[in-house]
C-alpha cells in the first residue's frame, strides 16, 4: 500500500497499572522531602509518581514547579493512568498556562496566522480495544519484548526505504485540529494524545524517526503556539512540509546519539504498533517487528 492511501491512527487505551496501597505507602514515605516541599495537588502527585517509580520522563522538581497547574496537570496524566491514581481538579481561577518552562522546544521556523498554510480537516481518532498495557513487556535496551511482540528500536530511514509518495508534496501530516475548550483539560489532553500518535506515524513515514519530538514537548509546542493565537495544526503541517524538503536533499545519519532509555517507566504506547521513550529532551521509537 503506498503512502498516499487512507491513514487512521487508533487511539490505545492507556491501562493503568494498578498499585496496592501498601507499595504507595511504602512509595510515599520514600519521598518525604519531595512531599514536604510540594505546594499543591499536582506536585503531592508528582512526589506519589516519582516515589512509584515513573518519574523519569518528568522535570526535576523545581522546574516543574514553575509551571502553571494546567501544564502540570498535562506532565502527570499519563504516568497517573498508569499507577491508577486519580488527577486532582483543576483550580476555578485556572485558565491554562500562557507558556511552559519544562522544556527547550526543537528549533522551527515560527508562523504567523496569515502565513500559516490550509490543510485539510485531518485524522478522526477511535479507540483501539486491545490490551497494549506494559506491564509484561521487557525492556533489553534496543529491544522490547512484549506477549504481543518484538519492538525494535528505530532511527532515521534512508529514502530508498521508504514507501512511493512519502517524499511528495501532497502527503501531508494531516494532524488533527483541536476545536474545544482550550481549558477543559481532558479534552486538551485526549487530542493530544490522538494527534502526538498521528504525528510519530507521519514521522515514521517519512523516515525521521530519530527526529521526534517527545510528548512533553509536543504538549509544550501546542500551549506555546496557542497562547500566541496561532494554529499549531498548521505550524506542524509548514514545518512537516520543509522536513521532506530537507530530507530529499540532505543524507541524515541514522542516530545522532548512542544514549538508551533507562528502563521501561520511560515508554507509553503510541498506537497498536508504537512504542515511545522519552527522557523529556530526547526521544526513542521502537517499531514491532
Amino acid at each position: 500500500m503506498t503512502v498516499g492511501s487512507g491513514f487512521r491512527v487508533r487511539r490505545s487505551a492507556l491501562l493503568g497499572v494498578l498499585l496496592t496501597g501498601s507499595v504507595l505507602a511504602m512509595a510515599a514515605a520514600g519521598h518525604d522531602a519531595c512531599g514536604e516541599r510540594a505546594n499543591n495537588d499536582f506536585e503531592r502527585l508528582y512526589c506519589q509518581v516519582v516515589g512509584a517509580g515513573l518519574g523519569s520522563g518528568l522535570p526535576a522538581m523545581e522546574d516543574f514547579q514553575r509551571n502553571e497547574p494546567a501544564m502540570q496537570a498535562l506532565l502527570l496524566q499519563r504516568p497517573a493512568q498508569r499507577l491508577g491514581l486519580d488527577m486532582p481538579p483543576l483550580p476555578d481561577s485556572d485558565t491554562g498556562p500562557a507558556d511552559a518552562v519544562v522544556v527547550t522546544p526543537a528549533v522551527i521556523p515560527e508562523l504567523t496566522p496569515d502565513e500559516a498554510v490550509e490543510v485539510p480537516q485531518g485524522v478522526v481518532s477511535e479507540p483501539f480495544e486491545a490490551d497494549l498495557s506494559l506491564g509484561d513487556c521487557r525492556f533489553r535496551g534496543n529491544v522490547i519484548d512484549c506477549p504481543r511482540g518484538r519492538f525494535q528500536l528505530i532511527g532515521n530511514q534512508p529514502n530508498q526505504s521508504l514507501a512511493p509518495g512519502a517524499l511528495d508534496e501532497d502527503w501531508q501530516m494531516d494532524l488533527p485540529r483541536f476545536r474545544g475548550d482550550p481549558d477543559d483539560q481532558a479534552a486538551v489532553h485526549s487530542h493530544l494524545s490522538g494527534a502526538y500518535d498521528v504525528y510519530i506515524h507521519k514521522m515514521l513515514s517519512i523516515g525521521l524517526a530519530g527526529n521526534t519530538m517527545s510528548f512533553t514537548e509536543f504538549v509544550h509546542g501546542f500551549r506555546r503556539h496557542q497562547a500566541h493565537g496561532i494554529d499549531y495544526t498548521r505550524r506542524m503541517e509548514a514545518t512537516f512540509q520543509l522536513l521532506k524538503q530537507d530530507k530529499k536533499t540532505h543524507v541524515i545519519p541514522e542516530h545522532f546519539h548512542d544514549r538508551l532509555p533507562e528502563s521501561l517507566d520511560a515508554c507509553m504506547e503510541a498506537g497498536a504498533d508504537i512504542i515511545v521513550c522519552d527522557n523529556v529532551h530526547t526521544n526513542w521509537v521502537y517499531r514491532r517487528q
